[in-house]
């Protein structure tokens, strides 16, 4: 059963010292419970309430929470974002980021930020990335504790099963909304939430809880992974952030992703298992005479001199003086899109310096 005492520990032994302890406030009987716990437990809480703006409903949860919160007197942010999909694009993903976007832009430097994630929320999210094709990485599902920003994120109910959260809601006659988007199944996550968990949960009445080791013993294999991935990429990485590409061909092909995951990572990158091997084939794989490039997010991919680049994606002017200076850039394995960073001096119609690189005097 939850209490204030497990709670309490719960969450100083996650989180350690903070400036301010945020509760991300939904109106739902989740953020209600995860709420209550936190201004029993700690002084001082706030709350942060996001309004996507979609529809009525949004601004009578925004009065439900500021009511409660009066009530609690506790104070809380609202905050309206705009969360309207693009064609092509998940409703839940774009609220999702535009949330985060939010709290990003609130929380200061040591913030704690609470939500209420739960273990069925955990198990359902490990299913759907299950369905997508995900590998030990994203099996390993919702980490506990991670950076927001400048701030830290916290689901100290991460381990806790709905039933609990009901129990605490009851036996403590909390007030909360029940959200009918929830139940709409056209979204993927409410139908495994829905449908396809219940039906699990009847056969395998421990599912929750297994899928949930299983997580864990991928987080632990994913994290092995990950490190020694590190290892290789400090020996594969030059001092520009480029990637020895002939170092990189030495290693076997599931190493050659991994290594190629962790880079990209680094960049705010996370690749599909396709994206890899499009690079790998298509990009370090090209022949020799070949300048190929790869789009993945706002970055491209470019390979020269045995190297690979992770540019920002813009087109930059590209110098066209001549054989002549383009043999010079290629002793001196300067790529094509930085050549224009270079100055070229003419005299009498004839190339006579590259400024910072070369000059006909030196020949």
């Amino acid at each position: 059963m939850l209490t204030t005492q497990w709670f309490t520990a719960n969450v100083n032994t996650a989180a350690g010292r903070q400036r301010q302890i945020w509760v991300a406030y939904s109106g739902g009987v989740d953020s209600h419970v995860l709420l209550d716990l936190a201004r029993r437990s700690f002084p001082n809480v706030r709350a942060v309430h996001i309004n996507h703006g979609l529809s009525a409903l949004d601004d009578q949860w925004q009065q439900h929470c500021e009511m409660v919160c009066a009530n609690l007197e506790i104070p809380l942010q609202s905050i309206r974002v705009t969360a309207v999909a693009k064609p092509g694009q998940s409703h839940e993903n774009v609220a999702r980021i535009a949330r985060r976007n939010a709290w990003c832009t609130m929380l200061q430097a040591n913030d704690l930020l609470l939500i209420a994630h739960h273990a069925a929320d955990q198990a359902e999210t490990i299913l759907y990335r299950l369905l997508r094709g995900a590998g030990p990485k994203g099996l390993s599902g919702i980490k506990a504790k991670t950076k927001l920003g400048v701030a830290t994120l916290l689901r100290p109910l991460l381990n806790i099963t709905k039933a609990e959260i009901l129990e605490y809601a009851q036996v403590n006659n909390l007030n909360w909304l029940q959200d009918p988007t929830n139940y709409n199944n056209n979204f993927d996550r409410n139908y495994i939430r829905n449908t396809i968990l219940p039906v699990m949960l009847q056969r395998w009445p421990a599912a929750i809880a297994n899928i949930n080791r299983a997580a864990q013993l991928c987080d632990r294999s994913s994290n092995l992974v990950s490190q020694q991935a590190t290892v290789k990429l400090q020996d594969i990485l030059l001092g520009d952030n480029t990637l020895d590409l002939l170092k990189l061909l030495q290693e076997p092909p599931h190493w050659q992703h991994e290594i190629l995951r962790l880079w990209l990572s680094r960049s705010n990158i996370t690749p599909s298992l396709q994206q890899l091997e499009i690079i790998c084939a298509e990009v370090i794989g090209a022949r020799l005479d070949a300048q190929p490039e790869y789009v993945i997010a706002n970055w491209i991919l470019k390979r020269s001199n045995n190297k690979l680049y992770l540019l920002v994606n813009q087109v930059l002017p590209v110098s066209s003086h001549g054989r002549k200076a383009k043999k010079i850039f290629q002793q001196h394995g300067i790529p094509p899109w930085e050549r224009a960073k270079y100055p070229l001096v003419f005299a009498d119609n004839k190339l006579v310096a590259i400024v910072g690189l070369w000059n006909a005097k030196s020949e």
